[in-house]
């Protein structure tokens, strides 16, 4: 039996998406929700190593970026950068 469903990173991709879209106008307690729940299908798929967990905690941070939580954004995003660089994707988001 299969741990998650066949289309269980869909999901993630969902959740990213969606995410980015509560952002972009303005809801960003419904943005951070999704995010998270992205961010923990990606964590358990793949790894807090990945370039889409990486991506995932950058949109995070432009979240609160955008909510004015300057402390935090900065956090998630330097967290985002290490991932991506690690993976040689630095310059891809």
């Amino acid at each position: 039996k299969q741990a998650h469903p066949e289309n269980y990173i869909r999901f993630a991709e969902s959740y990213y998406f969606l995410g980015i879209l509560k952002a972009e106008v303005g809801d960003y307690k419904a943005a951070k929700n999704l995010l998270d729940k992205s961010l923990k299908i990606y964590e358990k798929s793949y790894g807090k190593e990945h370039v889409q967990y990486g991506r995932v905690l950058g949109y995070l941070g432009k979240t609160y970026l955008l909510e004015g939580k300057l402390d935090q954004a900065d956090n998630l995003l330097q967290k985002s950068l290490e991932i991506l660089d690690k993976n040689e994707h630095g310059d891809a988001y």
